[in-house]
């Protein structure tokens, strides 16, 4: 065997090695890895953990066409921050495939940190729809955890990273504090905080064209007894939630029983900021006894009767645990 080869060989054989074991999902996320002995799944971020050492390992996800600017602005960031030194920059092959890995010391407010970015993405075989993501796994490690978390065994850990395109729903589902017994044919359910928002689409078969897809948002938050005088201004207050629309204007607004519970429905109109196309929107917002159920779709004007069904019907599907 020519060096080369026996070299490459070696490289693959090593990776095999240290992707063994089975790597982990924490609940919600694609990105999934063997994390080093010592770190587990947190309960507080979607990654992993060590809080009496205060390690930690957190991944999060952009869009893929963020990807180059993403690290070209971490390697400036890197480079120009007070008390960053050791910086580098190098190509880390993973399971899922090469990726960018920076590196770098920190010092700020007295206490010295390691730390670790890895950022790679995903591969999209059908160009017509833009569903592509960036990953991104970032370790920090206090110089007092250097000894139990060495260099290697981040190194190593890192390599095992893996991608999962889907997310079951119902494990998604199963983070929340409601029960959504009805997806009304959505495709697709998203975490967007833990155990708290999620919103249900399409996307991933239409890709992220607002003039294409249907979006059903659902949020529980806490709340302070609300009285009955209050309900409309707060579902009024509510509305400041709804970002990215433009010319909204309300259709409709009344008081309505939904699951069984006092609730009230705004129906609204208006346009898709970036694009301009013609959208429709309702809001529901349930009230309970210590917080409240907030409920937002939206959808294409042109499909809005179909998509206010499907709404409806995942309303209608919500319960308690």
């Amino acid at each position: 065997m020519r060096p080369a080869l026996f070299g490459l060989a070696c490289l693959l054989t090593s990776i095999g090695g240290a992707n063994a074991a089975e790597a982990v999902f924490p609940p919600g996320s694609r990105i999934g890895l063997v994390p080093p002995p010592g770190l587990v799944v947190s309960r507080s971020f979607s990654g992993f953990g060590d809080p009496e050492n205060r390690v930690v390992m957190l991944f999060s996800e952009l869009p893929g066409g963020a990807y180059e600017d993403f690290i070209k602005g971490m390697t400036t960031t890197a480079k120009s921050t007070p008390g960053v030194s050791g910086f580098g920059q190098e190509v880390l092959l993973t399971q899922h495939g090469a990726g960018t890995l920076i590196v770098a010391d920190q010092e700020a407010n007295g206490e010295k940190l390691r730390k670790w970015l890895l950022v790679t993405r995903n591969t999209v075989a059908d160009r017509s729809v833009d569903i592509s993501r960036a990953y991104v796994v970032t370790v920090q490690v206090p110089e007092a955890a250097k000894a139990l978390y060495s260099e290697e065994a981040i190194r190593k850990s890192l390599a095992t990273l893996s991608l999962r395109e889907e997310i079951p729903n119902a494990e998604i589902l199963s983070m929340l504090p409601f029960e959504v017994t009805d997806l009304a044919g959505f495709r697709h359910a998203r975490i967007l905080a833990p155990a708290r928002s999620i919103v249900l689409t399409d996307e991933e078969k239409t890709g992220a064209d607002p003039a294409r897809n249907s979006y059903f948002f659902i949020t529980i938050a806490p709340s302070g007894p609300i009285q009955p005088d209050d309900r409309e201004r707060t579902a009024r207050q509510l509305l400041r939630n709804i970002t990215g629309y433009s010319d909204t204007r309300v259709i409709s607004a009344e008081p309505q029983r939904i699951g069984g519970s006092p609730g009230f429905e705004i129906r609204l109109e208006g346009k898709e900021a970036r694009s301009g196309a013609e959208v429709a929107l309702v809001q529901w917002v349930r009230f309970a006894a210590g917080s409240f159920l907030h409920m937002v779709g939206i959808a294409p004007k042109a499909e809005w009767s179909e998509a206010f069904n499907r709404f409806r019907a995942v309303r209608d599907g919500i319960e308690a645990r």
